[in-house]
C-alpha cells in the first residue's frame, strides 16, 4: 500500500512539473521571439520533467550502491557451500518419493549448555533443503500452533499465543519426539555433539538405537527416522471431533497414530456435506505420488473406500478431482488435508489456487479498461483531462 502511494505521489508529481514546463514553455519561446510547433513544447517539457526526477533520483541510487556491499555471485563465491552434510541431506531426499522433511536440532547437554542448530533460519533454502525450520511472517494460525507444540511449547502456551510468525527452534531436550512421526519428519540433523556418549543430550528424543544413521562427520550427523507418516496415505477409520481444541489434544497425544485413525471435525465434515466411512482398515495394493509446487498427484488402489490423507498444510485454496470428478477438500488431523477415496484404482489430483487470485484478476482488467475509457480520448486529443477532472475544473 505504501509503495502504491509513492507511485501515485510521483505520478502526479511529474504531471505538475510537466504542466508547469508547459505552461512556462510558450511563454519563454514567445519573450524570446521563437515559434515553434506546439508538439515541440509538449516534448521539451515531458523530457525536462523527466530529466528532473531522473537528477533526483540517481544521486541517490549511487548513494545506495556505495553504502551496500556489491552483489556476490554465489555460484563462484558461495556463501553457504555445500558440506558433505547437505550433499548427504540432498541425496536421501533424492531418492524419497514425497522428498523428504528434515528437522534441524540444536543438542542440549546435561550442564544446560547448547549447540547451534545446523541450517538455522532460512539458510535452507539455499542448498534447497525441506526442512521444518526457517521463518515465516504470515503462517496459518493453526500451522503456527502446531509447530510450537513441535518445539515443545505446552499444549495451554501454544493455544493461547496468537500469533502468525514461525521461527522455530528444535532442542533435543524439548523437542516432541511423537509429533516428529505423526508430521512426517524423515530426516533428524544435528551437531556432531549429539553423538558424545552422553545420553542426556537426546532429551525426548529418546535414543540414537532407534534411528538410522545416514551421516557421520564434523559437520553434523543425519538420521533417518523409520515409520514416519510422511507422505501421502489411506485410512479407513476416523474420529469426527466437535470443535478444533479437541482434534488437537486427540491429534497430539502421544499414542496416537495417525496411519490408523484420522482426525476430523463435525463442522469440516458438513460444510463439505460429507458422512463418516464405515468401511474399517483398508489394503493398499498401490500408490504412486508426484508433486510440483502447486499440484499432487496420487495414484492409488484400495480395496475398500478410505481417506487419502495428504500431509499438506490446509488451505481453502486446494481442490481436488478423483478420476476427473470434482471432490470435496477436507480440513484433517488439526490442520492437514484429506479426500475420500472409493474402493478400487483412482488418481486424485490436488491443485492449489490463492483464493481471489481470480476476483482480483477480473478487477485488474476492468481497472484497465476504466482507465483505458477515460484516459484514451484525451491523450488522442493531446490533452490529459483526468487531473482537471479531479480538481474540479473543465478539461
Amino acid at each position: 500500500v505504501i509503495g502504491f502511494g509513492v507511485c501515485l505521489l510521483a505520478g502526479e508529481g511529474v504531471d505538475v512539473l510537466t504542466r508547469a514546463l508547459r505552461w512556462l514553455m510558450p511563454r519563454f519561446l514567445a519573450w524570446a521571439r521563437v515559434r515553434p510547433g506546439r508538439g515541440f513544447v509538449r516534448v521539451v517539457a515531458v523530457a525536462a520533467g523527466l530529466a528532473l526526477v531522473s537528477w533526483t533520483a540517481l544521486p541517490l541510487i549511487s548513494y545506495g550502491m556505495s553504502m551496500n556491499p556489491p552483489f556476490v555471485d554465489n555460484a563462484t563465491h558461495p556463501q553457504y557451500p555445500d558440506t558433505p552434510a547437505i550433499l548427504a541431506l540432498r541425496a536421501a531426499e533424492s531418492g524419497d518419493p514425497w522428498g523428504g522433511l528434515v528437522v534441524p536440532v540444536a543438542v542440549t547437554g546435561r550442564d544446560g549448555s547448547l549447540s547451534l542448530a545446523p541450517l538455522t533460519g532460512a539458510t535452507a533454502l539455499v542448498p534447497g533443503i525441506n526442512t521444518f525450520g526457517g521463518y515465516d511472517s504470515s503462517a496459518a494460525s493453526r500451522t503456527s500452533i502446531v509447530v510450537k507444540l513441535m518445539t515443545g511449547v505446552p499444549l495451554a502456551t501454544a493455544m493461547s499465543e496468537h500469533s502468525y510468525i514461525v521461527h522455530p527452534t528444535f532442542t533435543s531436550a524439548d523437542v516432541r519426539w511423537d509429533l516428529l512421526l505423526n508430521y512426517g519428519v524423515d530426516y533428524i540433523f544435528a551437531s556432531p555433539r549429539i553423538a558424545n556418549g552422553d545420553p542426556g543430550n537426546w532429551g525426548r528424543l529418546g535414543s540414537p538405537a532407534a534411528l538410522q544413521l545416514l551421516y557421520d562427520g564434523p559437520d553434523g550427523r543425519i538420521y533417518k527416522v523409520p515409520h514416519a507418516a510422511s507422505g501421502p496415505y489411506v485410512t479407513g477409520s476416523q474420529s469426527v471431533i466437535p470443535d478444533s481444541a479437541s482434534a488437537l489434544r486427540l491429534f497430539t497425544s502421544p499414542d496416537h497414530d495417525p496411519r490408523k485413525l484420522v482426525v476430523l471435525e463435525q463442522a469440516d465434515l458438513a460444510a463439505m456435506h460429507l458422512r463418516p466411512l464405515q468401511s474399517g482398515a483398508p489394503q493398499i495394493r498401490r500408490m504412486a505420488t508426484a508433486r510440483t509446487n502447486n499440484s499432487i498427484q496420487v495414484q492409488v488402489t484400495s480395496d475398500r473406500p478410505g481417506w487419502l490423507v495428504v500431509p499438506e498444510n490446509y488451505d481453502q485454496g486446494w481442490s481436488a478431482q478423483v478420476g476427473g470428478v470434482d471432490a470435496p477438500v477436507v480440513r484433517a488431523d488439526y490442520s492437514r488435508m484429506a479426500v475420500q477415496i472409493p474402493a478400487g484404482s483412482s488418481t486424485v489430483e490436488l491443485k492449489y489456487r490463492p483464493p481471489g487470485l481470480q476476483l482480483g484478476l477480473g478487477l485488474l482488467m476492468i481497472a484497465v479498461l476504466i482507465s483505458a475509457i477515460v484516459l484514451l480520448p484525451g491523450v488522442l486529443r493531446g490533452r490529459r483531462p483526468l487531473p482537471d477532472l479531479l480538481r474540479g475544473r473543465p478539461s
